[in-house]
């Protein structure tokens, strides 16, 4: 229940005991700060990932108390993003596509080192209810593209029935890896490539072989996985109880032996997969030939799995780069936003980043040089603050490269970004007073987002979104009746663009029925109809005191005819035309009696 940063910096833990409750932290090394990042309570959590550049957590839990609308009961898959504001850091995205909750547990997350994908797996069959196992408990792997959930579609022969546990990213999120169960008790582990759409290979089911959770590497191009008793070479060769064992996906059955781990050990590699760090134990036992003059003992050991390895390890002059953005737009940067770039490298270096970014209704890139800054106390850790220019459409590339030996950078993660676009908004009518506390919203279907923004006393407001060409724009008042509804509204990235939208406030119409003398008459049947064709649009009685409220929708300057039906002895007056605006007399009715 631990993660960590690529760079090592941000350090997930969790912290508590039942009684009094857990929460999820995310400690800081840089600075030697704890932040907490959710209150899980007694619940606490199972699994826990976290992106490269530190800057996004995922972890399941069945904590009811972390968002609002959360009454499923069961595990949720939830994503932190530091980048965002703190009232908007934490998300539940074990959604279906209309943000439907799941009725089973999602669980097992894991993230992409670019913090742009998450896997995760669930017995839910709400994601794809086409698929209903009909009552039957089968896991399937999920992706989540920080927009919408996808079902991913691995089936063969074999794995038709199975069910999917502890997938694992590529770096980009390309590929991913997982245990498949299949058969009631056969085991074996697969790659699945999401631009091919297909598994590209697997690990069947071994004899007498069971397999633990299978992890992927960075580059995407090894598997390495926990077997036990498993017997790698021959009889004669001593791993016969457990090993770490490395797959080369690229190849047909190329492996190499790792080591013997400690039991609950477990393998890291190096993202392209040739260095790698385990536990293991010596304990007197005449069948371990491993390191036989090792005192008994827990040791740990680094593995070198290259063609060639050196004691010294190479130093590069940057260890890694990558981008923040302080404000995002469903993330993308706004128009003339901030883009932070860090960088980890050697100490007492002139850094600088080559920005690559494209402007509106061009295809060439543009390049701007920014300078980075070490820190005061950490040298090794460089920032710059960055402003998108303005017209930018998309952020295509940073790198960040010592001045006087570019060949020695580092590509940053997290590119490359979008340039959110803008509308700008402008309520007309002619009766603006009626408009306070009007809001505008905008959904995009297609690409499941949108935004929202309350206007001021000027009436006009500017929204910030993503491209799409499929936004369906409403205007509501302070009370959430609709006012207005567009379709087909287009948003271009990195450009703004103006709408004029002609509105007319809702209004409340009410009939106070009396008589000559001005006295409140009761039960008056109240009859509201269309002027243009006399449909009933309102039909009630007017209570004790004569009045009666109109229910719903009607519309400053709407012409309607109300027509009355009094009790007896009154006379009912004839139809009369009226303004739901509050402004008009209401029909008198009159007696038979003086």
């Amino acid at each position: 229940m631990l993660a960590i940063s690529s760079d090592g910096r941000y350090v997930a833990y969790p912290k508590g005991a039942y009684d009094t409750g857990y929460g999820l932290y995310r400690y800081d090394t840089a600075d030697g700060t704890s932040q907490l990042v959710a209150p899980l309570g007694p619940a606490g959590f199972d699994t826990v990932g976290m992106s490269g550049d530190g800057s996004k957590l995922v972890f399941d839990s069945s904590s009811a108390d972390l968002v609002q609308g959360d009454t499923n009961e069961v595990m949720d898959v939830f994503l932190c993003d530091f980048a965002l504001p703190e009232a908007d850091r934490l998300r539940r995205i074990s959604l279906t596509a209309d943000g439907g909750q799941a009725q089973d547990d999602s669980i097992q997350p894991a993230i992409s080192a670019d913090g742009r994908y998450v896997a995760f797996v669930s017995e839910a069959w709400e994601y794809v209810p086409e698929k209903d196992d009909n009552g039957e408990d089968r896991s399937r792997l999920y992706l989540y593209d920080m927009h919408a959930v996808t079902h991913l579609e691995i089936v063969d022969e074999e794995t038709d029935s199975g069910t999917f546990l502890w997938p694992s990213l590529s770096a980009d999120g390309s590929k991913i890896s997982y245990l498949n169960e299949y058969n009631r008790r056969k085991v074996r582990v697969g790659v699945y490539d999401r631009i091919q759409s297909a598994e590209i290979w697997h690990l069947g089911t071994i004899n007498n072989i069971s397999m633990d959770v299978p992890k992927l590497t960075g580059d995407g191009n090894y598997v390495y996985v926990k077997l036990h008793n498993a017997d790698i070479y021959s009889p004669a060769e001593p791993y016969r109880s457990r090993a770490y064992v490395r797959y080369d996906i690229r190849e047909e059955n190329t492996y190499s032996y790792v080591g013997r781990p400690l039991t609950d050990s477990s393998l890291s590699l190096s993202e392209d997969g040739t260095r790698g760090v385990f536990a293991y134990e010596r304990y007197d036992n005449p069948d371990d030939y491993e390191n036989s003059s090792e005192p008994q003992g827990i040791y740990l050991r680094y593995v070198c799995l290259a063609s060639s390895c050196t004691d010294t390890l190479p130093q590069d002059a940057v260890t890694k780069a990558s981008i923040e953005l302080p404000q995002q737009v469903n993330g993308a940067v706004p128009m003339n936003g901030k883009m932070v770039i860090r960088a980890l490298a050697q100490p007492n270096l002139q850094l600088q980043a080559s920005v690559a970014y494209k402007l509106a209704g061009q295809d060439d890139s543009l390049t701007a040089t920014v300078t980075l800054a070490a820190a005061a106390d950490e040298p090794r850790a460089y920032r710059a603050d960055w402003t998108v220019p303005a017209g930018a459409r998309e952020i295509v590339s940073v790198r960040v490269q010592p001045k006087d030996k570019p060949e020695n950078g580092k590509t940053a993660d997290g590119v490359p970004v979008e340039v959110a676009g803008a509308l700008k908004v402008k309520l007309t009518t002619a009766d603006a007073a009626q408009l306070k506390g009007a809001r505008v919203s905008l959904w995009s279907p297609a690409a499941k987002l949108g935004g929202s923004s309350a206007f001021p006393d000027t009436l006009d407001t500017v929204l910030a979104a993503r491209a799409a060409s499929d936004y369906t724009l409403r205007v509501v008042d302070a009370s959430g009746q609709l006012l207005k509804e567009m379709t087909g509204v287009q948003v271009k990235a990195g450009e703004q663009s103006e709408l004029s939208v002609d509105v007319v406030p809702a209004a409340q119409l009410a009939v106070t029925t009396v008589d000559e003398r001005g006295t409140p008459v009761a039960d008056v049947r109240v009859e509201i109809r269309s002027s243009a064709g006399g449909e009933l649009l309102f039909g009630g009685k007017t209570a004790g005191d004569g009045r009666l409220k109109i229910t719903g929708s009607f519309f400053a300057g709407q012409q309607v005819e109300i027509r009355l039906s009094a009790p007896a002895p009154y006379q009912s007056p004839a139809p009369q035309g009226g303004y739901p605006e509050g402004r008009q007399s209401g029909p008198r009715v009159q007696s038979d009696q003086p």
